[in-house]
């Protein structure tokens, strides 16, 4: 079953940026962690992920723990690119996230709206190129 921490949502302006349609009246956290590895579609690397918990109006933040203090908000004014998938940050600096939609896609659809990802490399994996085992770890979480 899906577990879900419950915190009101923070008051506040609302970025114009921002999308609506996984806005909700209430934030919602994962209560626990859930890890997966696989190879990433583009890069062809190796990755590990870690799903966690998030601060309560935090969104979703990846940490790339192979490059130390380096955080990236899930935002719209944070997308550096679009060519084949989606690049959070970086700005070509190769600090950045890659190929986040199936995963972002999968957190919105299970009502997740703060969440931490942790990855070791630039890519997320692509595992079998749907949401679905997005979904799985995420009712693991």
């Amino acid at each position: 079953a899906l577990q879900l921490l419950h915190f009101p949502r923070m008051r506040g302006p609302r970025p114009s940026a921002a999308p609506r349609r996984c806005r909700r009246r209430h934030a919602f956290t994962l209560a626990g962690t859930a890890d997966v590895s696989g190879v990433g579609l583009h890069s062809g690397r190796f990755v590990r992920v870690r799903l966690g918990p998030g601060f309560p109006g935090g969104g979703v933040t990846f940490v790339r723990t192979d490059l130390p203090g380096t955080r990236v908000r899930a935002s719209p004014a944070d997308v550096s690119g679009t060519e084949l998938s989606t690049e959070l940050g970086g700005g070509g600096g190769g600090g950045g996230v890659r190929t986040v939609e199936h995963l972002l896609a999968a957190l919105c659809g299970a009502g997740v709206s703060s969440c931490t990802v942790a990855l070791d490399a630039q890519e997320l994996p692509i595992l079998d190129g749907s949401s679905a085992p997005w979904l799985k770890l995420i009712r693991a979480a």
